[in-house]
């Protein structure tokens, strides 16, 4: 698989693990921040007065902390994707932590990872959240983001794990997930598929394609699958149906193969948007009613 054949050893984060020191220049009365890099004090900003912030090797610690808890008691097998490695002139990081032991949700296989950003132009802050790589897929690897299982930390923070970053918390989130997987693949759009398909790719990523009978000429006959959204549509369209669950795959495979990481993990959040709403929506029309206290008494009594 693709995904976990690209994934590097955890070792590689070593040369990130840098830590950060304070100190005051009596000249400007500025406060600098400074990190160790390839065996010099490199001063990384400067601030008027004292500004919290962290380094590197905290940011690094606060990821594995977060995915160790999630899969708490469980066995783990790590790797690590860099998006942005640390560079002169440029003193912030991006990286994954996945833990390449699969998960199962909705009949497919997963892998969990954890997206750590952080930078000096905004020191105070750090940015943790989950992805979810679907493996079952022609299309090649794709994620999920959740736009309510993330979170923003303050580097003061970042040690105290916040309870969304539990066993139990992703537990019931995959649940809701792979129960929104289901319902996708039994919504059948028949002639509306096209239609649908085309309003989502606009209302998602922004990206504006065809109408309808133009859509319909365009992938008539083609059997070449390159990197545009008809051709996603045509192809998830052929292998699920006229489903929702092909509009949702269509969206992240034609996310999952933008050559721009910017682009690509940008998508991707939009796509996590779209489910989160999706799955809060899901929620609200499945919420227990009210029970006649005759039912309630028969509930109450179950065992």
């Amino acid at each position: 698989m693709k995904l976990l054949q690209n994934a590097k050893e955890v070792e590689i984060l070593h040369s990130s693990y840098l830590a950060a020191t304070l100190s005051k220049d009596d000249n400007s009365k500025s406060y600098v921040v400074s990190i160790p890099y390839e065996g010099i004090m490199v001063e990384v900003c400067n601030f008027p007065k004292k500004t919290d912030f962290i380094g590197f090797s905290d940011v690094i610690q606060g990821g594995f902390m977060r995915i160790k808890n999630i899969f708490k008691n469980e066995e783990t097998d790590f790797g690590v994707f860099i998006h942005k490695p640390i560079k002169m002139n440029s003193f912030s990081i991006k990286f994954e932590i996945l833990n390449k032991r699969k998960i199962r949700i909705a009949e497919e296989d997963y892998i969990l990872s954890i997206f750590c950003e952080y930078s000096y132009d905004n020191p105070s802050i750090i940015k943790y959240y989950p992805i979810l790589y679907r493996l079952e897929c022609s299309n090649g690897w794709i994620a999920v983001f959740s736009k309510s299982f993330k979170e923003e930390v303050k580097v003061k923070d970042v040690f105290n794990i916040d309870c969304i970053w539990t066993k139990c918390s992703f537990e019931n989130y995959t649940q809701k997930y792979g129960q929104l997987v289901n319902k996708m693949r039994e919504e059948d759009l028949n002639r509306n598929f096209n239609k649908q398909a085309i309003k989502t790719f606009k209302s998602i990523l922004n990206i504006s394609i065809p109408e309808e009978i133009e859509l319909r000429e365009l992938l008539g006959d083609r059997d070449v699958i390159d990197e545009t959204p008809m051709d996603a549509i045509r192809e998830n369209n052929h292998q699920l149906g006229n489903t929702k669950f092909a509009i949702l795959n269509s969206l992240t495979s034609y996310a999952s193969r933008r050559q721009d990481t910017s682009e690509r993990i940008r998508m991707f959040k939009k796509v996590g948007d779209y489910i989160s709403s999706e799955m809060e929506s899901s929620a609200k029309k499945s919420e227990l009613s009210t029970l006649m206290w005759n039912n309630l008494v028969q509930f109450i009594e179950r065992k």
